[in-house]
């Protein structure tokens, strides 16, 4: 009998909380073109619930507590949207969309060509175009966003220029004909060898600023090891002053 009592306890425990959540849904498509853009983030804030978009752009948040919350969307490259007071009802399902805008300020110092060819990958695919910013950036300026603020740090934009030209050729090959595949092919070929070559003359650069660092470094150790006696006696002398 008190095992029948308990198993009624859970079912009827497990009805009623289910019965005071409800569901998310919605799409996130891009603001300009209306793409349905894949990989965005969807937040509640003040919870730790969120849900990533699919391949088609749709989005589902099970068994959320009822309520009022504000609702946000992100992804690199684009502005955050919030819609606030969004209303959770219990046994219901309430929808959210999303039309995301090109965060301009992260591209007006790239080339007008590349700013271009971007523009183009997002045309035909916005969570591919944010995936490769977002990877491409950090490849090419080691570890920050381009476009940088460092006026030295053209190079990384140039490696970055032509990455992103060899990406959308690619693209335009799936879509082209015979002939037109035929030229895309070249013009691809000729990228990626302009692409390699930079990339040589700045990973040459680069081994010659970390050896220039290194005999840097080797003339302190040496100087350290020479010299550790004098090197404590004017630190004391220092710190007894």
């Amino acid at each position: 009998m008190k095992r029948f009592w308990l198993l009624t306890f859970l079912f009827t425990s497990s009805i009623l909380v289910n019965a005071q959540t409800g569901k998310l849904v919605g799409v996130v498509e891009d603001g300009e073109f209306g793409n349905p853009i894949s990989y965005a983030n969807i937040i509640i804030k003040g919870t730790e619930l969120g849900a990533a978009t699919n391949s088609s752009g749709k989005y589902i948040m099970l068994k959320i507590p009822a309520g009022k919350y504000d609702v946000s969307c992100s992804l690199y490259g684009y502005y955050k949207l919030t819609v606030e007071n969004v209303t959770i009802n219990e046994n219901d399902t309430t929808e959210v969309n999303f039309n995301l805008l090109l965060d301009k300020k992260l591209f007006e110092k790239l080339p007008l060509q590349t700013q271009n060819d971007m523009r183009d990958i997002r045309k035909d695919d916005p969570g591919k175009f944010a995936n490769l910013y977002y990877r491409k950036s950090f490849e090419y300026s080691s570890g920050r966003y381009i476009p940088p603020d460092d006026e030295a740090d053209k190079r990384s934009i140039e490696l970055f220029s032509l990455d992103m030209k060899a990406e959308l050729l690619g693209m335009q090959y799936k879509k082209a004909n015979d002939t037109e595949k035929q030229q895309i092919k070249l013009q691809l070929e000729a990228t990626l060898k302009q692409l390699i070559s930079s990339l040589e003359v700045a990973r040459k650069n680069d081994v010659n600023e970390i050896e220039k660092r290194l005999n840097d470094l080797k003339k302190s150790l040496d100087n350290i090891t020479n010299n550790k006696n004098k090197v404590i006696k004017e630190r004391i002398d220092e710190l007894l002053k």
